[in-house]
């Protein structure tokens, strides 16, 4: 049989005070870590609010979630995905090796809907990686993300699959 574990004294002083103490100090701790959340999300966004609630002590960070700019294709919205699918060549080297995966690809869609910045986030292989910046820069404009009434730039990063079981619509 092994013996018990030694005491940390040094972890037992920091709890040894009255429980009002202890809750007491729980709730500048929380207090803290809200506001050094707000801080941090402000500084990043300017939109997210710290709230904590007094009576279970619980904080929470709000964000609003970020719109995404729309692909509208004659007259209705489309899912970007399926449209640089369809405008996608395969490689004719990656047919002959069978090759299958998926490439990532980051872009900026501007305040005017164009595609801009178009990079590899996530690479597969070379020659899928150019075809997949290809079908990206030949997306149509976007229908910008509106901010307080005037359309913003906006980033995206979406999936492009290479497989050969794929049917094209």
């Amino acid at each position: 049989m092994s013996a018990p574990p030694a005491k940390r004294p040094h972890i037992e002083r920091l709890y040894t005070g009255t429980r009002s103490a202890n809750k007491e100090m729980s709730v500048v701790k929380l207090l803290l870590c809200c506001l050094l959340l707000s801080s941090l999300a402000l500084r990043a966004n300017r939109q997210c609010i710290a709230q904590v609630d007094a009576g279970t002590m619980q904080g929470a960070l709000i964000c609003p979630v970020a719109p995404m700019p729309e692909l509208w294709i004659a007259g209705k919205a489309v899912d970007v995905v399926k449209v640089i699918q369809q405008n996608l060549v395969y490689p004719l080297a990656a047919k002959r090796a069978q090759a299958e995966g998926r490439v990532f690809i980051s872009f900026t869609v501007t305040a005017t809907g164009a595609v801009e910045n178009a990079r590899i986030a996530k690479g597969f292989r070379p020659d899928c990686d150019a075809a997949a910046l290809r079908a990206v820069r030949q997306l149509p404009r976007f229908k910008p993300v509106q901010q307080r009434g005037k359309p913003i730039a906006s980033g995206l990063t979406v999936p492009v699959k290479f497989s050969l079981n794929v049917p094209r619509e």
